[in-house]
């Protein structure tokens, strides 16, 4: 329901992809492995014969048995084969937030003769890469010295995060450049065998490994390469999930305790797990109240229909109430500062609040007049086509207010500033949606706007003068997804 930070974390995730493929490293051990002379001597990539760069190896190991921080440690290997492979990997960024750490952090170049030259630790800084919205990312960065086409660029890290755990984490089987072996090396917590998920590949599972670790191993990996009009990435490259079996409390009394089991080898069990967690926020909506019921009565006064109702509540929200989250005359510090919300008529008798609250006001006084209301979580086409049997909660978001018209379930966002009445964004459209209310839940398609809704039109009084000179006035016409693209990209 809130466009901005998803905004936000598409381009926070386009950034980690850059920086994660400038800098994944470690290695088994403390030491620099041995590079082979066939290694020093290679002339040509073996995956792709035109490649700039290719990787020897590119290893992770992922180590999950601490009951405290999750440990994952990188080394990779790079054969450099032209001036665009050197420009490539002659500065790096390690991105990380407050709660990760970068430790043993080492770089080095080896040159065609065997000499090696090893990045100094006075030249590795720290900087600041995003800030916005709260989100605050700072990366590790250097520049390495004497890379030339013929040489071979290793790096290394160990990154710890506190208080974290492997379930969830995205394992990706496919770079930017080709790799001749990628290697993910897991120890899962409490010596239990790994549970994940495979997505666009089944050639790749874990086998058991040494020390307590289960390794995932592909070989000869082409580049990943972008075509136009091509599906979102996560459709396209081969990725795991790592999963496993959780439990969520929903609440605690004085003598009991109260909790879901989210499994995921059970789309019924996994998906009742995720919307017993997430039923208070229904109940939060629909809560009864005497003055948005009061308002809720005045504005839709006169209106017979459902629709016309839901038409009058929609446009109050959306024009009415100051959207927080599209105001550019607010700034962070100030935006901090606003007012805690205790219930949904502080909204109201404040007439402002972020996207969410704006939502959930029109879902109060919906539910007010007595229409059934839910929360739908539905997916995001932009960045994965979602299937129910893809049990991963990441996939879902709350993208607007559910309500039941007749037999049919309508979907409403006005939180987002600028949505005609009756639409969603392209990416939430003919989407299954988890339709969530307070003990129950279902599934429903989200309906996909008429094409003929979304046009350009272009008229112009043109007139052609003697020196061929064309002059006139030309007038761009908008409507649908198109104008809210336009006015999203420029308000």
């Amino acid at each position: 329901m809130n466009l901005i930070p998803n905004r936000l974390i598409s381009h926070f995730a386009a950034v980690l992809l850059v920086c994660v493929f400038s800098a994944v490293t470690f290695a088994q051990d403390k030491e620099w492995r041995p590079v082979s002379p066939a290694e020093l001597s290679a002339k040509q990539p073996i995956v792709e014969p035109n490649a700039d760069a290719e990787a020897i190896f590119w290893e992770v190991r992922i180590d999950d048995s601490s009951y405290d921080d999750l440990s994952l440690r990188h080394y990779v290997r790079v054969k450099i084969f032209t001036e665009r492979g050197r420009e490539k990997f002659s500065k790096f960024d390690i991105p990380f937030t407050k709660d990760m750490r970068i430790k043993d952090l080492a770089a080095r170049v080896t040159r065609a003769d065997g000499t090696t030259v090893e990045i100094d630790k006075k030249d590795i800084f720290e900087r600041e890469i995003i800030k916005a919205d709260g989100v605050k990312i700072k990366a590790k960065s250097f520049a390495v010295p004497n890379i030339e086409p013929g040489v071979i660029v290793e790096y290394r890290y160990r990154e710890a995060i506190n208080d974290a755990g492997a379930k969830g984490m995205r394992l990706a089987f496919q770079r930017d450049i080709p790799v001749q072996e990628m290697s993910y090396y897991y120890k899962p917590f409490g010596k239990q065998d790994p549970n994940y998920q495979n997505y666009n590949f089944t050639d790749t599972k874990f086998v058991k490994d040494d020390k307590g670790f289960w390794l995932a191993r592909r070989k000869n990996v082409p580049s990943f390469k972008e075509e136009p009009r091509m599906p979102p990435d996560d459709m396209v490259r081969p990725w795991m999930l790592l999963t496993g079996t959780r439990l969520g409390i929903t609440g605690a009394g004085p003598f009991s305790i109260s909790f879901t089991v989210k499994d995921p080898s059970s789309p019924q069990l996994y998906w009742g797990g995720v919307a017993a967690e997430r039923m208070p926020l229904v109940k939060f909506i629909t809560k009864p109240n005497k003055e948005i019921t009061r308002v809720a009565t005045e504005l839709t006064a006169g209106e017979t229909t459902q629709e016309g109702k839901l038409r009058k509540l929609y446009e109050f929200a959306q024009r009415e109430i100051r959207n927080t989250t599209f105001d550019t005359t607010l700034t962070d510090e100030e935006r901090a500062k606003l007012p805690k919300v205790g219930s949904l008529e502080d909204i109201l008798k404040r007439r402002q609040g972020d996207s969410q609250y704006v939502d959930m006001l029109f879902g109060a006084m919906a539910s007010a007049l007595k229409m059934p209301v839910r929360v739908a979580f539905v997916g995001n086409n932009s960045k994965m086509f979602f299937k129910p049997e893809m049990t991963n909660e990441n996939l879902i978001h709350p993208g607007a207010i559910a309500v039941q018209v007749g037999q049919d379930w309508q979907f409403f966002n006005p939180g987002l500033k600028f949505l005609p009445f009756g639409m969603l964004v392209w990416y939430e459209e003919q989407n299954p949606s988890l339709i969530l209310g307070e003990k129950q839940y279902s599934w429903s398609d989200t309906p996909m706007t008429p094409h003929d809704r979304s046009a350009a039109k272009r008229t112009g009084k043109l007139k052609l003068l003697d020196d061929g000179t064309l002059e006139g006035r030309v007038k761009i016409e908008l409507t649908g997804h198109l104008a809210l693209n336009y006015r999203l990209d420029n308000y």
